[in-house]
């Protein structure tokens, strides 16, 4: 049997056990701490920012102080009944035809001359009935009197130097009797005396022939022809003919039913 066991002893409060290694109060007080780090919180959405934007906005305006425009008077009523306008129709209208001008919109390099032209012929037809209007002369007696300008002054303004005679008496009776004094007859003096030795052959034609107006100023019986001619030439110094074109007014009278030459003016080339 064995004998007798001792009493055990109580260990006091913060005694370490046996055999264990007491602690350092040194080495825990030197044993650094941890640092306390915040948790990041998350950053705010975009809707969210926007939320918060709206509600700014918001209050900024409750804040504002609100202007009140005076009221306009109201028009009064109109008895005719105002007709309704589609909007979507006429602004589809009016996209589609514009369009459609802007497709057909022609250069305006190629409309310049078009223009220029019918501007033309429409300023010499207002031109020609306003002369037609003005002129003491009928539309007929007009024209009787430009052909028979052309006529004569083909004739007065072509010879030949190797046939004066029947030149001179060819001319006379296109003439009046104050002009075969006065022009004709000294004319035909200087040719007999000049154009055989230089051989002159003149050839005239003419190219166009029309009444001028004569604004109320003309007497009856009389009338003022534009006439453009163009006049060959040929004498012994020349290999070739000259041409030269001329504008000629020519004051003609009516005598007996005849429209003669009472006048030949050289007007320019």
């Amino acid at each position: 049997m064995s004998g007798p066991q001792p009493p055990r002893r109580r260990r006091i409060a913060g005694e370490n056990k046996p055999g264990a290694t007491p602690p350092n109060p040194q080495a825990r007080k030197a044993a650094p701490s941890r640092p306390v780090v915040p948790t990041p919180k998350p950053a705010p959405s975009r809707r969210e920012r926007e939320d918060k934007k709206a509600v700014e906005r918001k209050a900024e305006a409750a804040s504002a102080p609100t202007v009140r425009r005076p009221a306009r008077p109201a028009r009064p009523a109109s008895s005719t009944p105002q007709p309704s306008v589609d909007l979507a129709r006429d602004d589809t209208a009016s996209a589609r035809s514009s369009s459609v001008q802007t497709r057909r919109r022609p250069s305006l390099r190629a409309v310049l001359p078009v223009l220029a032209l019918v501007v033309g012929i429409g300023a010499a037809g207002a031109g020609y009935w306003q002369m037609q209007r003005e002129a003491p002369l009928s539309q007929g007696e007009a024209q009787d009197a430009a052909d028979a300008a052309a006529t004569a002054v083909e004739q007065v303004l072509s010879f030949d130097y190797r046939d004066l005679d029947a030149y001179e008496a060819g001319v006379e009776g296109l003439l009046t009797p104050a002009y075969v004094s006065d022009e004709l007859e000294p004319s035909i003096a200087a040719l007999r005396e000049q154009a055989p030795a230089a051989q002159v052959q003149v050839q005239t034609t003419t190219q166009a022939a029309a009444t001028e107006t004569c604004r109320g100023e003309c007497p009856s019986g009389e009338a003022s022809v534009l006439v453009v001619i163009d006049k060959v030439t040929l004498t012994a110094n020349l290999e070739t003919p000259t041409v030269t074109p001329q504008r000629l007014r020519v004051a003609m009278v009516e005598r007996d039913g005849r429209w003669l030459v009472d006048s030949i003016t050289y007007i320019g080339a």
